[in-house]
């Protein structure tokens, strides 16, 4: 067991860079553009709430003593674990909460775009799992994300764009690394780290595409 599966047990007891394949460039940016309605598939309204969080709970400390240590590892955990990877790779982009924290009077402007930080970008084929929808999925890479942050990636934000089995976009999330971090350290259980993507969840309805 590592310090991050010890140190989380132990609270819980106290407490568009590069097309992807069939996936056009504007089909991605208009998930940045344009949110899609929040949706949630039919079997994860069937389960109540309390088994809903032990999905994506389960999901997370799976990757617990997995070595992710580079972005290659984290692509190799989430295939391994069925998720196929059609994109995975460090951008700067203008990330939303800093947009939102900037002061607005400022001394002098530089070059360089406001709010702008690293933020890891994911696209992968959500897979065939009707009895977990997306709860599995978004666990597995919120755990993911937290054992290459905690082996020192300096991403500010993770976003994932899920696709369907045609390669065509299904919905999106994203995870702070701030989460993360605080899942690491112990402070946060892994059942409230996963929540916290988990509801940021959004699904596009059918026709919409």
């Amino acid at each position: 067991m590592n310090r991050r599966h010890l140190l989380t047990r132990c609270a819980g007891a106290s407490a568009a860079l590069v097309a992807v394949s069939g996936c056009t460039e504007e089909t991605l940016a208009e998930t940045e553009t344009k949110p899609p309605f929040i949706e949630i598939d039919d079997e994860e309204l069937d389960l109540p709430v309390d088994q809903q969080v032990e999905v994506v709970e389960a999901a997370v400390v799976r990757a617990d003593d997995a070595e992710i240590e580079t972005i290659d590892d984290l692509e190799a955990f989430l295939d391994d674990e069925g998720l196929p990877v059609e994109r995975l790779e460090e951008v700067e982009k203008p990330i939303a909460e800093k947009l939102e924290t900037e002061r607005e009077d400022i001394d002098e402007i530089d070059n360089e775009p406001h709010g702008t930080g690293t933020v890891l970008a994911l696209a992968f084929v959500h897979p065939d799992r009707t009895e977990t929808g997306t709860l599995e999925l978004v666990g597995l890479v919120a755990g993911g994300y937290a054992a290459l942050v905690a082996s020192g990636n300096d991403a500010e934000l993770l976003e994932a764009t899920v696709l369907d089995d045609a390669a065509e976009l299904f919905g999106s999330f994203h995870v702070l690394a701030e989460w993360a971090e605080e899942y690491n350290e112990g402070t946060t259980s892994a059942r409230s780290y996963g929540t916290k993507p988990w509801m940021t969840m959004k699904t596009v309805p059918s026709g919409d595409l």
